[in-house]
């Protein structure tokens, strides 16, 4: 019994009745009354949503009367009139929202006539309202004059106004003193509301000095009924017996002259008293009125709808309360939905709602300290066995942001578990395979723990701390989830592994290399050489193998002992390792014998310029002591796959090439193919003579007419290289301009190039021809100049050339190379004022989302789509394409390789802009092409 006193008078009980009695004095108080008159709205909106009542019109005093019958006001006699023509049509009963306050002195006989007209029509009903005066700001009341009123009805238009400035409601009775009266639109719909109004007289204040109100109720708003023109009604007999048994309200509806008000109607419009009036009577015919509670039942429901859920829920089962109050919440809208559909009275939700929503949140904060405690305590334990673990543990959140460190962590981190929070995993430790791999371990464990995958690295893993200190470590992690299975937080498990990893790497660093020089030995070489000819197979790439011999080493050995032996090779192997690539391999095969594999080679000269190299650097002597040794190599070379698909061929292939090189003087290469051998040596020599071309100039510009297709005249022309040797006569662009990109000659070429067609323009121009573009081509090697577009300027400014009779060409494979730097260079170059053209396009990858990156003024279609124009259907639509593309990015069009007719008649019809090929000329030298524009005038007749 003790408990359940205790029980019954604790904490939530006093909060259940404090609430309660907080939402009696909410809703009491109105404090929340736009919101209760928004639901309101919504839910008549919803359920009185009826049509007009038929029998319910408007006679509107609107501007077409005013235009007609004069300025307001009218003559009495124009309202004697009116009422006399409508009273006989018998209408059920008339509303004349019309004040006629006080008698009209100068003319008593229209007052006659009004008063006479009103008697013949006994259900005339006319306005009363309360108003200030301007003196003292006294209440009084406004009624017709005394005759007028004491033969007509009256009714009071007090129209009540809510705080958001809507009508919703009005008083069925209101009065000063001892004289009350009817609403205007019950005093209309029941001729016997004036004798009920008595009712509302209190006996026991004689005089009263306000304006007092009774009945108060609720009407829905519908629309506006049919409404008539007052002159309309007056001159046509046919409308006036529309309104026969029909209850009319005559008002004013003028612009200017009627008060409007707002409803609660979807369009929001101005309603004149009249229609609200109309809405009122309607309200009334259809019983459709809602009236209020009594203010002692609206206290008693709000405090029993809010209490009861608390008391029931909190003090009598103790549950949580959210579905209690949820269902609760649902029960009061339902009954005030339910009380206003089925029996019209108005009672509003909100303060109910808001209280039982103030009691779930207070109950919330109150779960959440008890939680908390908990959780507190638990947190308490989980730290206590973490400290005690081993292995670091870090936890974060969901984006990786630190919230805990064990003390191992702040070990292996080097941070405090103060200094970490807050900052990111990836700050305090850096990770990476062990294999070099830089792959965001923690971002990878991170998706597998959000995929349900395993969660732990598949191998060990390097770790630098903030103090540098470097640890090897497996990680294991396992997500934080929360009740809908998403990841919270993570938690990060580190091993340090340091010693047992160090261990194994030793061992299996002995096993796979040369003990002596720490190369790889033959079964790692092997391993290396399987996975390349893997690679190669599949990039479709070919590698060397040098195998490399010293000569005279056994003599070394024999003479002076192995250790000097051994750091001669030690010597050797340092060597070799200087003169290779960074994917190339150096392998000690045994003895004296060493192999290496040249991978990813661009072509097979590049193994000759290697090993001339490796060859060279074995020259000088090696000082061992007081020693002075020299050791010389033979190398033998074999290429895959021509020379062999396996390792083992490959390798013997190499070998005996070796003893061939060795057959020929030693100190010598030699590759297992004659053929091949011979090529390496031509290319060298020309690279070795490709140096000495320019300073004895063997280099010539040959020119290449540029000519409007549609006017034949010479626009432009190409400036191409051509090498004349002293012996081999003229040699091509695609034989040595590949090798002098190699080679580093591409760069003083190029510039030699621009200077010699600046020259020659500068000459032409002087000389009176007519003034024409030269297009010099730049290659994507000269794009690595760190200073090209000043080296551009100072060429064209030191021949005074206007930069815009240049063009700049560069090939469609450079716009696809590191696109942001390329992008910057050539809008520096254009903004020296040349122009820039794409080369051979449409034979490339480029994206076409570069030339609206880059500033491209044209673009050349590549001849190998102009020579099959006419007999290949595709090549016809390619070059189409690419006019159009052109033209709509506003390019000009130049065709490389015309050499017939057919193509040109083509072109033409595809408004190509200009064209050069055989057809118009063959490259001329500076001399021939200075004879064609002196002879052609700049135009060329075909």
């Amino acid at each position: 019994m003790r408990l359940f006193i205790k029980q019954f008078f604790s904490r939530d009980l006093v909060w259940a009745i404090v609430l309660s009695l907080l939402a009696v004095f909410v809703h009491v108080s109105g404090l929340f009354s736009r919101w209760e008159n928004q639901f309101y709205d919504l839910t008549i909106r919803t359920f009185f949503d009826k049509p007009f009542n038929r029998n319910i019109a408007i006679v509107a005093i609107d501007d077409k009367s005013l235009n007609e019958l004069g300025r307001w006001p009218w003559p009495r006699s124009v309202h004697a009139e009116f009422i006399g023509k409508l009273s006989e049509k018998n209408p059920k009963a008339v509303g004349y929202d019309v004040m006629f306050a006080l008698p009209d002195r100068a003319n008593p006989d229209l007052d006659r006539q009004l008063l006479a007209a009103v008697k013949r029509n006994s259900n005339l009903v006319f306005p009363v309202f309360p108003e200030r005066t301007s003196v003292n700001n006294r209440l009084r009341v406004v009624k017709p004059w005394p005759e007028l009123a004491e033969i007509s009805r009256l009714g009071h238009v007090d129209i009540e106004i809510d705080t958001d400035g809507i009508v919703r409601s009005c008083y069925l009775f209101a009065g000063m003193n001892r004289e009350n009266w009817p609403a205007f639109a019950l005093a209309l719909y029941d001729p016997e509301a004036e004798n009920k109004a008595s009712h509302f007289i209190r006996s026991s204040e004689p005089s009263l000095n306000h304006w007092f109100r009774a009945s108060h109720i609720y009407f829905p708003f519908v629309s506006s009924p049919p409404m008539f023109s007052f002159v309309d009604v007056m001159n046509n007999e046919k409308i006036r017996e529309q309104l026969r048994g029909k209850y009319v309200i005559v008002g004013v509806t003028a612009a200017g002259m009627a008060q409007g008000f707002n409803t609660p109607l979807s369009n929001q419009q101005f309603m004149s008293g009249a229609e609200l009036h109309a809405n009122i009577v309607n309200a009334l015919i259809q019983q459709s009125t809602i009236a209020c509670l009594n203010p002692f039942y609206i206290g008693s429901l709000t405090f029993l709808l809010v209490f009861l859920p608390l008391f029931f829920s909190r003090c009598i089962i103790r549950v949580d309360p959210l579905w209690p109050l949820t269902m609760q919440a649902g029960f009061t809208v339902f009954l005030s939905i339910l009380l206003l559909a089925r029996w019209h009275v108005r009672y509003d939700p909100i303060a109910v709602l808001l209280a039982l929503f103030l009691s779930y949140l207070l109950y919330n904060r109150r779960s959440q300290h008890f939680i908390s405690q908990l959780l507190f305590q638990e947190k308490a334990k989980a730290i206590a066995t973490l400290n005690s673990i081993g292995d670091a543990v870090i936890t974060t959140d969901d984006t990786g942001i630190v919230d805990y460190l064990n003390p191992a962590a702040e070990t292996l981190t080097g941070c405090t578990l103060k200094e970490a929070r807050g900052c990111r995993f990836a700050s305090l430790l850096t990770i990476q395979h062990v294999n070099g791999d830089t792959h965001d371990e923690i971002a990878r464990i991170t998706e597998n723990l959000k995929k349900g995958f395993e969660t732990k690295t598949s191998s060990p893993c390097l770790v630098a701390d903030n103090l540098g200190k470097e640890h090897v470590i497996r990680i294991r992690a396992n997500a934080i989830k929360d009740s809908l299975q998403r990841i919270s937080g993570m938690v990060f498990a580190l091993s340090d592994i340091s010693e047992t990893f160090e261990l194994n790497q030793k061992m299996a660093y002995l096993a796979t290399h040369d003990p002596l020089t720490g190369l790889p030995n033959r079964s790692l070489l092997e391993d290396r050489l399987k996975q390349i000819i893997s690679y190669a197979n599949r990039k479709s790439n070919f590698f060397a193998v040098l195998f490399v011999d010293l000569d005279g080493f056994k003599k070394i050995n024999d003479g002076l002992g192995h250790a000097v032996g051994d750091q001669v090779l030690k010597e050797i192997s340092s060597r070799l390792c200087k003169e290779i690539r960074e994917n190339d391999s150096v392998a000690r095969w045994g003895g004296d014998e060493f192999i290496i594999l040249l991978t990813d080679l661009m072509s097979e000269e590049v193994v000759t310029r290697i090993t001339e190299k490796i060859v060279a650097n074995l020259q000088p002597p090696i000082y061992i002591d007081e020693h002075k040794l020299f050791v010389t190599p033979s190398i033998g070379i074999s290429i895959y796959p021509k020379d062999g698909f396996k390792p083992e061929i490959l390798i013997t292939r190499a070998d005996a090439a070796m003893f061939k090189a060795k057959e020929k003087g030693r100190n010598n290469f030699c590759f297992f193919s004659k053929e091949l051998n011979q090529k390496a040596k031509d290319r060298l020599i020309l690279e070795k003579e490709m140096h000495h071309a320019l300073e004895q100039g063997e280099f010539e510009v040959f020119y290449q007419p540029q000519i409007n297709l549609k006017t034949c005249r010479i626009v432009g022309v190409e400036a191409l290289l051509r090498w004349n040797h002293n012996s081999k006569g003229f040699i091509m662009p695609d034989v040595f301009i590949p090798i002098a990109e190699e080679v580093g000659l591409i760069n003083p070429i190029g510039e030699w190039v621009l200077d010699s067609v600046c020259r020659q323009m500068t000459v032409w121009q002087q000389s009176g021809f007519v003034k024409i573009k030269t297009a010099v081509n730049l290659s994507p090697r000269q794009f690595l100049q760190a200073d090209l577009c000043h080296e551009i300027k100072k060429i064209i400014v030191k021949h005074a050339l206007n930069p815009k009779f240049v063009d700049l060409e560069i090939t469609e494979s450079l716009m696809i190379k590191d696109v942001d730097r390329i992008c910057e260079i050539l809008h520096n170059i254009k903004a020296l004022g040349v122009s820039i053209a794409v080369d051979d396009f449409g034979t490339g990858y480029s994206s076409l989302s570069f030339l609206k990156r880059f500033p491209i003024d044209q673009l050349k279609i590549d001849k190998s789509f102009i020579s099959q124009l006419t007999t290949n259907s595709d090549d016809a639509n390619i070059a189409k394409a690419l006019i159009s593309l052109a033209h709509n990015m506003d390019m000009l069009v130049v065709a490389e390789g015309i050499e017939n007719w057919e193509q040109l008649k083509f072109l033409n019809e595809k408004h190509c802009d200009i064209g050069q090929g055989y057809l118009f000329s063959r490259p001329l030298s500076a001399k021939d092409m200075t004879v064609l524009l002196d002879k052609s005038g700049g135009i060329l007749k075909l």
